[in-house]
């Protein structure tokens, strides 16, 4: 990324411990969003960790304790270690929400593009079966990345699914259904029993 001194690194000087990765990059499931929140960062407190990435905002909570929920994690929510996922970031670079979602698509291609190698070395190394994109953004992120031929060309896994992104489900409205509703966060765990299935069915790496 020293090619690109101009793009944001995770986290910055206020967050260090923004990585854009977390758990273990071995398992077979991987869940991929779109980038981490510089504003979500900053409302962590002062002695967070690495392992405290998605712990922070109402969906992040969401979202760690589905992974525990289905068996993608052990321990609780906001433990540390016992993964048996990895989550990663199409880009790494921490924004403020409102400026990234103010960028055009072109714009947010070109940044994904930028932190395209890392990714690249992150799935040649651990060899996924199954890759859950996290939102719809990330998954035409990811594709647009994916033709311009700096990641694996599909079908580089054996399974890939998408789910809906775990800030949409706890924040925004959706069908005159607020954000936080039961029954949306019951749907949602519905999701993530089907990616628990596909995991229990996916074969290991040697």
């Amino acid at each position: 990324m020293n090619d690109h001194p101009e793009l944001p690194r995770p986290g910055r000087d206020y967050a260090p411990w923004v990585t854009g990765c977390l758990g273990d990059p071995s398992a077979d499931v991987w869940f991929i969003a779109e980038n981490p929140s510089a504003t979500t960062a900053k409302r962590a407190r002062a002695d967070a960790t690495v392992e405290d990435q998605w712990t922070i905002s109402p969906g992040d909570k969401l979202f760690r304790k589905m992974l525990v929920d289905h068996g993608f994690k052990g321990g609780t929510w906001d433990s540390s270690g016992d993964w048996r996922c990895y989550i990663t970031d199409v880009i790494k670079s921490a924004f403020i929400v409102y400026g990234w979602n103010a960028r055009t698509s072109a714009d947010r291609k070109q940044v994904a593009e930028w932190w395209a190698p890392v990714l690249n070395q992150e799935l040649a190394v651990g060899k996924p079966r199954v890759l859950v994109t996290v939102g719809s953004r990330a998954q035409q992120l990811l594709k647009r990345v994916e033709l311009s031929g700096l990641l694996p060309a599909p079908p580089a896994f054996e399974t890939r699914v998408t789910i809906k992104h775990y800030v949409f489900v706890m924040s925004r409205p959706e069908g005159g259904v607020g954000g936080g509703d039961p029954a949306r966060i019951a749907a949602w765990a519905e999701h993530f029993a089907e990616k628990a299935e596909l995991r229990q069915d996916a074969p290991h790496s040697p």
